[in-house]
Formats: structure tokens, C-alpha cells, sequence
């Protein structure tokens, strides 16, 4: 308990002080959570890895700052941090762009490729984590119990990670030995995982697992990805593109009545659903088998709206007389 609690310091910390060069002691033992002596015993570990933190006092405030560019250039200590915890728990945040910045030098020490971008809180144990990571920094496969979701059963797999993603849910991107391709996973699905010695690590090509996570949408990918469109109405156009599925990127062109948002991806029925649920705010939607999926999610929603109305509906009252 009480590594991880110092390791969450270490963690705020480092994202504070990329927010904010200069940070009076008081804010910054507030900011963290801690006392002050705490503060300082972990400023103290920053310092010994290596990190530059200046200690300054006007009586009665004590002052830490960091010089301008201390981060993410080399010689900045981070390396030497445990960072496989911190990274962890830099998944717990807020997300903030410091926490993402982080985030992604941190793993790419640990795994030599770069993490996933997620904006919510991890929620996996620390054994399963221990599994997964080992795994990927040591290009070994991993048995393990798997639950689907889609299929609803549990079943062994073995895996080759080529990619984790810290967040809620925590996910990673494997080749799958019995589909014989990438998937994601989440890791709260998995059961009693282990290093598989007899299986052969299946490695794919950064660029190939780098444009699987491009199509994806909220770490769902369903076979090749497909060039989408559909035109959003002008008054809502500006909170609508922005609360799209995690990991789309759209084009958008300005036309009459709306904004068109244009966006290649594997994981269509995300963005079916995500679009069935804007009702009339959306409309022009390509290709056909998206616009069709739509259609058919906003049936079932009618159909199953309609079967609770039916059945709670009060009985009618009776006129007087």
C-alpha cells in the first residue's frame, strides 16, 4: 500500500508540474493530496532520478519549479522512475494533455511502442497487469481466459500484445493465435493469464497495428475499414463532432445546413449506434449498409420503447356522466 500511494504522488507530480512550471509548496501538497513532509520526500525522489526541480524559499512560502522545455527531452529522469506503476496510475487521472504526454513516454520507455490514448480510470488488477506487461516487454505470448462480451462465454485464448491501452476499460491490442489476427481485448475480461513458453510470439508490423488502431472506434474493429459520411445539422454540429467515439478522426467540410464529417473505420457498428442515437440531428448517411444499420438500431429502439409504454401505461380515465 504504501508504494502505490507513493507512486501516486510521483504520478501527480509529474503531471502538475507539466501543467504548471512554479508551484507555491501549499498548492502543490493540496494539488497531490499529501502533507507537506510527504511533498517533499517525494520531490526528493524526483530529484534523485534526476529531474530537474528547483527549491526556492520567500519566507513564509517555499516555491518548486522546473526550467522551460525540461520535458520530454532526454536527461529529464523519467526513464529511471518506476514506470510501469506510474503509468498505471497515470490511467487513474483526470485526462488532461500533460497526463497524455506522460502517459506516452512513459510506455514507450517500458515497451519501446507507443500506448493508446484513453481518457478514463483504470480498473485491473495489479497481477493481470503484471502478465500483460511483462508479455509485451518480453515478446512472449500469453494463455488466458477470456470472457466475450458479444458472445456471451468464456474460452482460452492465446495471444501475442502488440499494444497496451491504460484506461477504463483497459484494453490491448493482440494477435489473436486462434483467429489468426488483431483484436482488441479488455483486460478486466481477463482470467489467470501466464506466459506461454511453448507458443510462438506472432509479431506484427508497427504500421499494420498502427492503422488497426487508426480504424478503430471506442477499441472495437470488425474486419476492413470502411470510408463513412453523414451530414450533421448546423446548430449542433460543433458538440456533436466533438463528442464522436473515442478514436475517430474525421474530415469535416462546411456545406449548406450542416457540417459533413467524413471518416474511414472498422468499427461501423460503433458508429451506427453512436449515430442512431443523434435521431434527425444527422441525416445523408453513406454508405448504405451504415445508413441501413441505423435505420434498423432506430426500429428496435421504437419497438422496444413502444413495449414498455404498453406495458405501463395507465389505464385511460373515464369521462363523468
Amino acid at each position: 500500500m504504501g508504494r502505490r500511494t507513493q507512486t501516486e504522488t510521483l504520478s501527480k507530480l509529474l503531471v502538475a508540474f507539466l501543467e504548471e512550471p512554479v508551484w507555491k509548496q501549499t498548492d502543490l501538497a493540496r494539488r497531490c493530496g499529501v502533507g507537506a513532509r510527504a511533498l517533499r520526500t517525494r520531490i526528493q525522489d524526483l530529484c534523485e532520478a534526476g529531474i530537474p526541480i528547483d527549491r526556492e524559499e520567500d519566507h513564509p512560502h517555499v516555491y518548486y519549479s522546473v526550467p522551460t522545455g525540461w520535458f520530454p527531452g532526454r536527461g529529464t529522469g523519467v526513464e529511471k522512475l518506476d514506470h510501469l506503476q506510474i503509468a498505471r496510475l497515470l490511467g487513474r487521472l483526470p485526462h488532461t494533455a500533460a497526463r497524455e504526454q506522460i502517459l506516452a513516454r512513459l510506455v514507450s520507455t517500458a515497451f519501446g511502442s507507443p500506448t493508446v490514448a484513453s481518457d478514463a480510470p483504470a480498473d485491473v488488477t495489479d497481477r493481470v497487469l503484471d502478465v500483460l506487461e511483462d508479455a509485451v516487454k518480453r515478446s512472449m505470448p500469453v494463455r488466458m481466459g477470456y470472457y466475450s462480451a458479444s458472445r456471451g462465454e468464456h474460452s482460452l485464448r492465446t495471444v501475442s500484445i502488440q499494444r497496451m491501452a491504460y484506461g477504463t476499460p483497459t484494453r490491448f491490442v493482440a494477435f489473436c493465435h486462434r483467429s489468426s489476427k488483431l483484436k482488441w481485448f479488455r483486460a478486466d475480461r481477463v482470467t489467470s493469464p501466464e506466459l506461454d513458453a511453448s507458443a510462438t510470439f506472432r509479431q506484427v508490423a508497427p504500421r499494420d497495428v498502427g492503422a488497426f488502431v487508426a480504424s478503430s472506434l471506442d477499441g472495437f474493429s470488425a474486419g476492413d475499414a470502411t470510408t463513412c459520411s453523414f451530414l450533421v445539422r448546423e446548430a449542433e454540429s460543433h458538440w456533436v463532432l466533438r463528442t464522436l467515439p473515442a478514436g475517430a478522426v474525421a474530415t469535416v467540410h462546411q456545406e449548406r445546413g450542416g457540417a459533413r464529417a467524413t471518416l474511414r473505420t472498422s468499427g461501423v457498428e460503433i458508429l451506427a449506434r453512436f449515430l442512431t442515437g443523434l435521431g434527425g440531428i444527422v441525416s445523408e448517411i453513406e454508405p448504405s449498409s451504415l445508413r441501413l444499420r441505423v435505420q434498423a438500431l432506430a426500429r428496435e429502439a421504437l419497438a422496444a420503447s413502444s413495449a414498455r409504454l404498453s406495458r405501463h401505461s395507465a389505464r385511460p380515465i373515464q369521462s363523468a356522466g
